[in-house]
């Protein structure tokens, strides 16, 4: 694992902010993908009702998995816009605490400590709820950044999501989404 030292949290936002402004109208989840996650959150998750996706940017994953799902799904990002909250992932929300059937992530690599992201996503769970990660091999390689502060093998998540509850790796075009089942 490796992780990128910033020198404050204001420099940690910053970096977050101006890289997310840079890439305001770019995806790095497709529609196939979020289409076949909602089947994957569907098939296991009984009465469904409520969900959230951390580091969103535009809003396009909870939008997507809210009308796929018919739930409501709840969008996080640093920068505030159209049917996106602002908020820092790592923050606990104490309304959320132990109500969401699902949280949803492709953005732990910007995670200044993705532990502490980690806890507070699994915290807003049910029990039984599903820590859905999504992971690509821009997630292992290169040198972490003030932006992209957070690298890892694909084993090295699964060994730090394994803490959490069950891990399931589940190919999902050229990508793997990592599914653990908190207890």
């Amino acid at each position: 694992m490796k992780l990128y030292k910033h020198d404050s949290y204001e420099q940690y936002l910053k970096a977050q902010v101006r890289k997310n402004r840079r890439k305001r109208n770019r995806h790095w989840v497709s529609n196939q993908e979020l289409t076949f996650m909602a089947n994957v959150i569907r098939e296991r998750c009984d009465g469904l009702s409520f969900g959230i996706c951390h580091g969103v940017r535009t809003g396009l994953e909870n939008k997507a998995l809210s009308e796929l799902l018919g739930v409501e799904v709840v969008g996080t990002d640093l920068v505030c816009r159209d049917g996106v909250m602002e908020m820092d992932f790592h923050d606990r929300m104490a309304e959320w605490e132990g109500s969401a059937d699902f949280v949803y992530s492709n953005s732990l690599d910007h995670s200044h400590n993705p532990y502490l992201a980690l806890c507070a996503w699994r915290d807003s769970l049910r029990p039984g709820g599903l820590l859905l990660i999504h992971f690509g091999r821009e997630h292992k390689h290169g040198t972490p950044d003030a932006a992209d502060c957070f690298l890892a093998s694909k084993e090295e998540y699964r060994e730090m999501l394994s803490e959490f509850g069950s891990v399931e790796e589940i190919k999902m075009f050229g990508r793997t989404l990592f599914v653990v089942r908190v207890p």
